[in-house]
């Protein structure tokens, strides 16, 4: 598979879905070339491997990748390898538990967004690590960026490139979605928290496209549908 920190391949909308070199879990069944359909939510999805077999659509978390080529504005592939997607909590109830349990301690710019720094504070005053929650600009400009969210296990600061582990969390409408960044070694890449307000926005692109709720019936009709 291509270094996942490469920039995205030119957009193909006639590629097949699922190609060769995705990162696939040994041991499930795949769906080369064209896909298949399982639910997430409210939502119906293409994809090319099947959720774990004891989920639901209401309780589904499930990693979620396809051939990158067929979402147009990729920044990188990145976003194909260490997405989950997750239904067991609405973005709604996500979003509240941090505005209920933790406290807005500041405002930073990272990359091309603003971000509310989040703190958890515990009863015994533990503070704990910033959640970075992206501030839409108030006249709703062009950076404007899917609702996110970001953490990390290190400190983040100036130049926004650190080693360890950081998640982005993104809203897609009902549901949210997890793309994972580990770098934990001197001589790894650097986690590019600089980039994470065009990877939040490659996370909503990549859902979009493969929302197909509203397209189903115009759907190849060999299309496998996974319970």
């Amino acid at each position: 598979m291509a270094d996942p920190h490469d920039a995205a391949t030119a957009y193909d909308p006639s590629a097949d879905w699922c190609t060769e070199g995705l990162p696939y879990t040994p041991g499930l069944e795949t769906y080369q070339p064209n896909g298949a359909v399982t639910q997430v939510g409210p939502y119906l999805l293409r994809v090319c491997q099947p959720a774990p077999p004891s989920s639901t659509p209401e309780r589904r978390v499930m990693r979620f990748f396809y051939n990158p080529k067929r979402v147009e504005g990729l920044s990188s592939v990145k976003v194909m390898s260490g997405l989950i997607v997750n239904s067991l909590v609405s973005w709604e109830g996500r979003v509240a538990r941090i505005s209920n349990s933790y406290r807005l301690t500041g405002e930073e710019r990272i990359g091309s967004a603003n971000y509310g720094v989040y703190r958890f504070l515990g009863p015994d005053g533990m503070i704990g690590r910033p959640m970075y929650v992206y501030l839409p600009d108030p006249d709703g400009g062009s950076t404007t960026l899917p609702s996110h969210m970001f953490e990390c296990t290190e400190m983040v600061s100036y130049p926004y490139q650190l080693r360890g582990i950081c998640k982005i969390h993104v809203g897609y409408n009902d549901i949210y979605t997890n793309l994972l960044f580990i770098s934990p070694l001197p001589d790894s890449t650097p986690v590019p928290v600089n980039h994470f307000p065009e990877l939040a926005q490659d996370v909503w692109r990549t859902l979009e496209a493969a929302d197909v709720t509203d397209d189903y019936d115009d759907l190849p009709p060999d299309l496998p549908f996974l319970d």
